[in-house]
């Protein structure tokens, strides 16, 4: 995960697209908290680079709705939540998703947000509510 801070090293990694196929494919595999904050920490790590963030919206137009989903499914883990919407406040700072997920989620993130473990990931719940 270290050598996604390198911005040459994002454009390497999601040149191939079965490196976050793989990615994917991890967070869905394993149900393991450890292991899902893992990639969503590198989802957002490719989010932070601009051709990282362009190419994952042209290959996964789902991948924010996938996070959005990862929220919900875990909703009692704080850091999980709070390292998805970390995530997706870095991937919404492209209009490109907002288009394609509308209000749908708005009302899960909402109920999420009331409870009181996500107390701290509140501003950025908000933010990314205020996006959508």
């Amino acid at each position: 995960m270290q050598a996604l801070r390198d911005p040459r090293a994002v454009i390497e990694f999601v040149r191939e697209k079965v490196h976050i196929d793989r990615l994917l494919q991890i967070a869905e595999e394993y149900s393991d908290e450890e292991v899902t904050v893992t990639v969503l920490r590198s989802l957002k790590l490719i989010f932070k680079s601009d051709p990282g963030l362009d190419n994952v919206i042209a290959t996964f137009p789902s991948m924010v709705e996938f996070m959005c989903v990862l929220i919900t499914m875990y909703s009692d883990s704080k850091s999980i939540v709070a390292e998805a919407c970390f995530a997706l406040d870095t991937a919404l700072r492209r209009p490109h998703y907002i288009n394609v997920m509308g209000t749908k989620w708005v009302s899960r993130l909402e109920a999420v947000k009331q409870d009181p473990r996500h107390a701290a990931t509140i501003p950025t719940l908000d933010s990314v509510i205020k996006k959508f």
